[in-house]
């Protein structure tokens, strides 16, 4: 069904590439036209897994309250912070990070009326202290300076067999139940890394990788660009009477170093 501005009760707004008060959650609140009585949340600086704090929030709004209708938006502009150096680590910085923005709406609905729809099951976080300097996001002299170790993709992968393990026992599945995989393509090596360890196919990655190569690394919007091909697809094939996608799991990386994620259910 469509929605009306006036329907949305909560925002929840993300980026770590700037800040300003008034804020973009206010910004958004005047544009769309949203009641001055919209709860907000902004949740900043937490990079590129952000979106899936924004999902938890939402999805906690809305088993609190069932009449819930809670926007999420991401915005990155990661190009207002291009540092000029001679470095190869600014070089790769500059050259992997873009502009971008997603929003998705989440609410709760019976599950006669999801049926076949894809939704938010349970999410989980994962923290490894030791590599906090692995990935940094400093206030500079003239913008922010970003430090990105080389280790990244190694230390992502060594998390992440005992992270979805942790997933899956939370979301009550198994392995054999994932028919689809949403990972966050902080670069290709991380993606090529998160295949390796857990015994996926190419084409399992080939959304993330589809997004990266035409959109780049948007840091917080770039998990929902990918997630969104997978609900129109799954749309499309429960439209025309078919099965759907499935259920998924999603996931992405960011300082920490950090693991966040979500296991996604297709609802019989």
């Amino acid at each position: 069904a469509s929605l009306n501005s006036s329907d949305i009760t909560h925002v929840i707004t993300v980026s770590c590439t700037g800040f300003f008060a008034p804020g973009l959650d206010i910004e958004l609140c005047g544009r769309l036209g949203l009641s001055p009585h919209v709860e907000r949340v902004h949740i900043g600086f937490m990079g590129c897994y952000a979106a899936f704090n924004a999902l938890k929030t939402a999805h906690a709004f809305c088993q609190a309250n069932p009449g819930a209708v809670v926007l999420v938006v991401c915005v990155e502009l990661c190009t207002l912070h291009f540092q000029v150096s001679d470095t190869m680590e600014k070089a790769v910085i500059n050259s992997l990070f873009s502009d971008g923005a997603a929003a998705v709406i989440l609410r709760s609905k019976s599950r006669s009326e999801a049926g076949g729809q894809l939704t938010y099951r349970t999410g989980l976080c994962a923290l490894d202290d030791e590599s906090r300097d692995h990935m940094t996001w400093e206030v500079g002299d003239i913008g922010f300076n970003m430090g990105l170790s080389r280790r990244v993709p190694e230390v992502i992968s060594s998390m992440l067999p005992d992270y979805i393990d942790a997933l899956l026992c939370k979301a009550g599945k198994d392995v054999s139940d994932v028919s689809f995989w949403a990972i966050h393509p902080g670069g290709r090596a991380v993606v090529e890394k998160a295949v390796e360890v857990l015994d996926l196919a190419p084409e399992d990655t080939f959304d993330s990788t589809e997004v990266l190569r035409q959109f780049g690394n948007m840091s917080s919007p770039t998990i929902l660009f990918i997630l969104s091909r997978f609900v129109q697809r799954n749309r499309s094939l429960v439209g025309a009477g078919k099965a759907g996608v499935g259920n998924g799991v999603a996931m992405a990386f960011g300082p920490g170093l950090t693991i966040e994620g979500c296991f996604i259910e297709q609802v019989a």
